[in-house]
């Protein structure tokens, strides 16, 4: 225990110098301005992402894949996190060891992606590895060598996903989509989430439980919606799929009432006339998903605002910020690319 006096202030300190790399309203401005992918490409890697991009030289006639790029940013997410996790052990450190292998979670998605859809183009490219380093769960893996299922089994077999994905590839042999054994790895990775939460001390872990359940509405929301309208899952299906004890406004009983709307437009009408749930809602799944964000936001800059010295709230609160920006540059540079008039209120 002592030791976490003096690994606390060490790490928040590292936080608040990673925090100060997020990008300024100034840099969104310029990069919302800039005329084309070339030059917003160039004023990106002139701020704190430089060191992430010493791997190419732009040129407006050769620019790099925005696959790559994507990569590159989600990446540095990744490392900025690892930074602070060099101070931390304990229960504190097994939190933002599960925030980042979330990424981790993504290489094993896209291999089995591959493995089960290797006519796609995907097959032919990079999987492009998330490096954890020795927070990874599987260590030492180059998952573009994963050759089958069972290979990819014997790697798992060690990591709280084994028997997610036992079941999962039973159901895809049986014909189910593989969205659906996706989401079931993704639900573990969540309840894994939440297990690691609870082992936190109680007075010291108020904010960050109130930040991971805003994200797990956000989570839990968006698959119940896309399960519900896009693949036309039933309700008893959905719900064993979503991380609803770790959430707070979205629960078994609102979705319960929800689940008779005919349609999205009604599932949000529903869930505006929620007493619980009039700030969040929004006319559709985009803008309810901004209005979560924003408080979520909003949330993290207080966070900030209390200096907690003795809690790793801001080193949660960062990432929630840092995840939020890297997606927010992503769709940035997808209008650019596309030439899609950019939305100015990031969403």
């Amino acid at each position: 225990m002592l030791g976490n006096y003096f690994e606390y202030p060490a790490a928040c300190t590292r936080t608040r110098g990673v925090r100060s790399k997020l990008l300024t309203d100034t840099d969104w401005k310029n990069l919302s301005e800039s005329r084309n992918l070339f030059l917003t490409l160039n004023y990106l890697v002139e701020t704190e992402y430089r060191s992430f991009f010493e791997w190419t030289t732009l040129h407006a006639d050769a620019l790099p894949s925005l696959r790559r790029v994507e990569h590159t940013l989600r990446a540095s997410t990744v490392s900025y996190v690892i930074n602070i996790l060099r101070f931390l052990s304990g229960p504190p450190a097994e939190t933002l060891t599960v925030l980042i292998q979330k990424y981790e979670l993504l290489n094993i998605k896209k291999t089995i992606r591959r493995l089960n859809q290797s006519e796609l183009r995907e097959h032919h490219l990079e999987i492009s590895n998330y490096d954890l380093g020795r927070y990874s769960l599987c260590k030492n893996v180059n998952w573009d060598d994963v050759k089958s299922h069972d290979e990819l089994s014997e790697i798992l077999k060690p990591t709280y996903y084994r028997y997610a994905y036992m079941k999962g590839h039973s159901l895809i042999e049986q014909g189910r989509d593989l969205m659906f054994f996706e989401c079931m790895l993704e639900k573990v990775y969540y309840d894994q989430l939440i297990d690691s939460i609870s082992k936190l001390e109680e007075t010291k872990s108020d904010s960050i439980r109130s930040l991971v359940a805003n994200y797990l509405d956000e989570v839990s929301l968006t698959a119940f919606v896309r399960l519900k309208f896009n693949h036309r899952l039933d309700y008893s299906s959905i719900l064993p799929l979503l991380p609803l004890n770790g959430c707070k406004h979205i629960t078994e009983n609102l979705l319960s009432k929800l689940s008779s709307a005919s349609s999205s437009e009604d599932f949000f009408t529903m869930l505006a006339g929620e007493t619980n749930c009039k700030k969040i809602a929004g006319e559709n799944l985009k803008k309810t998903v901004f209005n979560m964000r924003k408080i979520r936001e909003l949330h993290c800059t207080k966070v900030f605002a209390k200096g907690l010295s003795m809690n790793i709230a801001p080193a949660v609160a960062f990432f929630f910020l840092k995840e939020q920006e890297v997606e927010d540059l992503i769709s940035l540079l997808q209008c650019k690319r596309f030439n899609i008039e950019i939305d100015n209120n990031r969403t």
